[in-house]
């Protein structure tokens, strides 16, 4: 009895050793995805806040982006954490609203020209320049990629069958 005790103690818990493979296994693919792009917001919140720190100075509508970022952040954990019916609805619309913060920032580094904007940056595989003074034009647009894989991850037609366990 006190060797099958022993040996008891010796073994290491099943849940303490688990690999990283194995506790992916345990979650949706819709939620491993808002966790991936959770993460792609607080990186696009990094690198927004660099490259607008002059800008923010001079008009406040450069501060949506890095609102955006940073509440989508918070919420995709919060949501990956919580991962309910609820959760998934709210975050769905808040990616919605992705779409149009990166509309809204196309339009203004292209100053309104979007179709001539667009030439201009497709002219860089014949022309060699530059002008670093601009805007990148097309950078909004990763805001309507993470809102499309967003909504897509949290769209009720795409969850799995729902169970009472909230992992």
């Amino acid at each position: 009895m006190a060797i099958v005790a022993e040996k008891a103690k010796a073994e290491p818990s099943p849940a303490k050793h688990r690999g990283l493979i194995e506790l992916v296994r345990d979650y949706s693919l819709g939620r491993l995805l808002v966790l991936v792009l959770t993460a792609g917001c607080l990186t696009l919140l990094i690198d927004i806040r660099y490259e607008h720190i002059d800008v923010v100075h001079e008009t406040r509508i450069s501060w949506i982006p890095l609102i955006y970022s940073g509440l989508l952040t918070l919420l995709g954990l919060w949501a990956f954490l919580r991962w309910s019916p609820a959760s998934r609805a709210i975050l769905f619309w808040c990616y919605a609203v992705g779409l149009a913060v990166g509309m809204t920032g196309l339009w203004m580094h292209s100053q309104g020209a979007i179709f001539s904007g667009v030439a201009h940056v497709l002219s860089a595989w014949f022309q060699h320049f530059h002008y670093a003074d601009e805007p990148p034009l097309l950078a909004p647009l990763a805001f309507c990629g993470i809102g499309l894989m967003g909504m897509l991850a949290c769209a009720k037609v795409f969850q799995p069958h729902e169970t009472t366990d909230t992992r």
